[in-house]
């Protein structure tokens, strides 16, 4: 080890120039991540809506193998809803449910502008690690990356 000519890794110790390129394209690794906001603080009643959402959720894997399950809360603007979903979705989370992450996007659908659906997808892609140099430059590339992005974060097999 006296030669000075070597390179020791063994606990960071280094003996002579370290040189070297590394070549492989940045990519993020999908990582288990929640955009999730915080659950309501005080969230009562709605018994009969959290079993339904909860029920939905919980179905045996056998029974939505072949569909994707899908989910839609209705009602006026300050009723609950987004209380309601995030209500169920921390408890889902919490039972093991999304082991890949869940992803929030408040669509502010009764606010003056609301969230279209390009920069809903855009968002969603940065959200799963999409960089702006490997980001689709138009909007119907942006939704063909999508599936396969998702696929890729939730750690599944598209069918």
């Amino acid at each position: 080890m006296d030669s000075g000519d070597h390179i020791d890794f063994r606990g960071s110790t280094f003996y002579g120039d370290v040189i070297g390129a590394d070549h492989r394209p940045a990519t993020p690794s999908p990582t288990a991540l929640s955009t999730l906001p915080p659950p309501p603080a005080a969230f009562t009643g709605r018994e009969v809506e959290v079993t339904e959402l909860s029920r939905a959720l919980s179905a045996d894997s056998d029974e939505v193998a072949e569909s994707v399950v899908v989910s839609a809360v209705a009602g006026l603007g300050g009723v609950g809803k987004t209380a309601l979903a995030l209500h169920v979705a921390h408890a889902a989370r919490g039972q093991g449910r999304f082991p890949g992450g869940a992803l929030f996007l408040d669509l502010r659908g009764y606010d003056e502008v609301p969230v279209t659906a390009d920069q809903a997808v855009l968002s969603l892609l940065r959200a799963l690690g999409v960089g702006d140099r490997e980001l689709p430059p138009t909007a119907d590339e942006q939704y063909a990356r999508s599936p396969a992005t998702w696929t890729a974060f939730l750690g599944c097999t598209a069918k």
